[in-house]
């Protein structure tokens, strides 16, 4: 993973069809209903879905102990990284998180792991360092249900200050 790489390091980065399927279900209606070719505006529709998206995760990340407010904070070249927690991200909304939990503890015991409501982010924790690394390495670009990569990196210490805990959320048990 290179951390170095600015293109890389985008803590929210969603997948567009995640954004769009997501935002379909939330409304009640098929994909192609929201931004079927009849449609007006898909591009103004996919924008206001994604910041909305973004903003659900954002308020998730915080109610899980994550202070995202502080990456903005943070120069690039000063991040520290955490070396048992990792972000993962391009989930596909299909991904249920039983089935990433059966990915990720091929690699070790986890000791948290949380999915964010829409299914764009993950939060994966390990009990030790080595692996975290391990599952890093080998799940890197890893394609959940033969679909798409998923994108990983190690979380910035400056957004798990807190100690997260879990909290109760009202979404459909379907997601687990």
């Amino acid at each position: 993973m290179n951390f170095d790489d600015e293109t890389n390091w985008n803590y929210l980065f969603v997948n567009q069809d995640t954004v769009a399927t997501s935002m379909a279900k939330k409304l009640g209606m098929q994909k192609s209903e929201l931004f079927g070719q009849d449609s007006t505006n898909i591009a103004v529709k996919m924008a206001q879905s994604e910041t909305i998206i973004i903003n659900a995760t954002k308020e998730w990340m915080n109610d899980h102990g994550m202070n995202v407010d502080e990456l903005d904070k943070i120069p690039r070249g000063q991040c520290q990284r955490s070396k048992t927690m990792l972000l993962v991200k391009n989930i596909p909304y299909s991904t249920k998180e039983k089935e990433l939990h059966s990915i990720f503890e091929r690699y070790g015991s986890i000791k948290k792991l949380v999915v964010s409501p829409f299914n764009t982010v993950a939060i994966v924790e390990y009990e030790t360092e080595k692996q975290a690394r391990a599952a890093a390495k080998n799940l890197a670009y890893y394609k959940v249900n033969y679909i798409m990569p998923i994108y990983l990196e190690f979380a910035p210490l400056g957004m798990t200050a807190a100690s997260p805990e879990k909290k109760e959320e009202s979404e459909d048990e379907d997601q687990k």
